[in-house]
């Protein structure tokens, strides 16, 4: 089966789809089209993230663009459609590696987009090195990061260090027990991957430096189907603070099985997943007062970009790291049209020295990442049914207090 995506129902399979021939014309007269492709989850556990954070805003942007007309290439006096190639990597990174190789050397792609993950972005990233290619990573965690401008120049980073993202958390946890409205006993989970590595390590740095009191810290296999004896194990040992280190699938099953044990924690941090829509819809009023990876302003220009996704995919995307994804094709788009065609070396320049508008606002480099953001968060809660910034950029609200968790509405 050889066919470009379209944007009806087929678009939404999760299947595998063989690209086309991607030569796109080049002449004289220029290309034809601009190719952009990824190979990412479209299956297996990380399959969820993918779909609530990345390849939907993929899809927009390609939509959007080729509804304006296409992208203006100014060298070719000319605008071309931008045609979309997906390929489904199964959640695995030898897949994620072999499809992204084959995109470069075989199919051509013009733009190619990371797949969904730390490791993941790990394992392609000197790919993106070798071959010449930018990378804008979004859903990749590393304390790693600010060495990697210097090993690989071609990838830059929009998600930060987990230091950045448990040291906020951590600092409102600190303040609380200083105040005396919370015990300094802390307990906390971590799916043993490289996400959850870090932000283990990065979490019993920082508890320590606190001088807070470590009761539980163990970690748990990707893909776990039970967590009930750990969880009332943290229940016994009575801390007021949950740090839960955890990829959306985990998130799910650590919150309904606390439901279940009636197990709560003052501060609860449930690492990726709460930001999600499918999280608040799935578990209601019990998502309340708890803490997830990331979120943003509700600008007129990022709920402009809510609405357009929603219609798209027919749900909403995540208030976590979705902007950045969306911001990242922004970035792509600000590249074509300055170099007025598809000149890879000088998008890579132009990311490293120029500020580019985004719909999450301006965004600039330094060596490679970002940090300074003044509308992108570094962790969010829900509160009062809507998920908003505590910690990072200019507008955090103060944290709350998780409520006990409720029965389930029949």
């Amino acid at each position: 089966m050889k066919r470009f995506i379209t944007f009806g129902s087929a678009a939404l399979m999760a299947a595998v789809l063989i690209f086309q021939d991607t030569d796109n014309g080049a002449s004289a007269a220029g290309p034809d089209s601009v190719s952009i492709g990824y190979a990412i989850a479209l299956s297996g556990p990380f399959a969820p993230g993918a779909g609530a954070t990345q390849w939907p805003n993929y899809k927009l942007w390609v939509k959007d663009m080729n509804d304006a007309g296409g992208i203006y290439l100014s060298k070719y006096n000319k605008r071309v459609p931008v045609k979309l190639f997906e390929y489904d990597d199964q959640s695995k990174i030898e897949n994620a590696v072999r499809l992204t190789e084959k995109m470069m050397l075989q199919d051509k792609i013009d733009f190619i987009l990371p797949p969904w993950g730390t490791g993941m972005h790990l394992a392609v990233a000197p790919l993106y090195q070798k071959h010449g290619y930018p990378m804008c990573g979004t859903t990749a965690a590393s304390e790693k990061m600010a060495g990697f401008s210097k090993r690989w120049p071609n990838a830059f980073w929009m998600g930060g260090a987990p230091s950045w993202i448990t040291g906020g958390v951590i600092e409102l946890v600190a303040d609380l027990v200083k105040s005396g409205k919370i015990n300094n006993k802390v307990a906390m989970v971590s799916v043993a991957e490289q996400f959850g590595a870090e932000m283990r390590v990065a979490g019993q740095k920082q508890v320590k430096a606190a001088g807070l009191n470590l009761v539980y810290d163990k970690s748990y296999p990707l893909g776990v189907k039970d967590l009930a004896p750990q969880l009332q194990e943290i229940k016994r040992l009575g801390a007021d603070t949950f740090l839960s280190m955890s990829y959306p699938p985990d998130a799910m099953l650590i919150t309904g099985q606390s439901i279940g044990l009636k197990f709560n924690a003052k501060i609860w941090f449930g690492g990726v997943g709460p930001a999600f829509g499918f999280f608040q819809k799935a578990y209601g009023p019990n998502a309340e007062g708890i803490i997830g990876v990331q979120a943003w302003d509700p600008t007129p220009k990022a709920m402009a970009w809510f609405e357009r996704h929603k219609k798209l995919v027919g749900y909403g995307p995540d208030r976590g790291a979705s902007i950045s994804v969306y911001a990242c094709m922004q970035l792509i788009e600000a590249a074509i049209k300055e170099a007025g065609e598809v000149d890879r070396k000088k998008a890579i320049e132009m990311w490293k020295t120029k500020t580019i508008e985004t719909v999450m606002g301006p965004v600039k480099f330094d060596k490679n990442n970002i940090r300074a953001r003044a509308s992108h968060y570094y962790a969010g809660q829900y509160q009062d049914g809507i998920y908003v910034p505590v910690s990072g950029g200019t507008k955090s609200r103060p944290v709350k207090f998780k409520p006990d968790f409720v029965a389930k509405k029949k």
